[in-house]
Parts: structure tokens; C-alpha cells; sequence
């Protein structure tokens, strides 16, 4: 039970970090497109 909590908030910090360096390079290259 707890190792799969674990793994399920691992996850979900992986995801989070994936989802924010996607952001930071969107936002980095938007002005560029203009």
C-alpha cells in the first residue's frame, strides 16, 4: 500500500516537472515566433 503511494506521488512529481520544463519552452520560444 505505502509503496504504491510512493510510486503514485513519484509519478505524479515526474509529470509535474515534464509538464513545467514543456511550459518553459513554450514560453522561451513564443517570443521568438513573433
Amino acid at each position: 500500500m505505502e509503496i504504491q503511494l510512493c510510486v503514485r506521488m513519484s509519478a505524479r512529481k515526474h509529470m509535474y516537472t515534464h509538464f513545467l520544463r514543456n511550459y518553459q519552452e513554450m514560453y522561451s520560444l513564443q517570443p521568438a515566433q513573433k
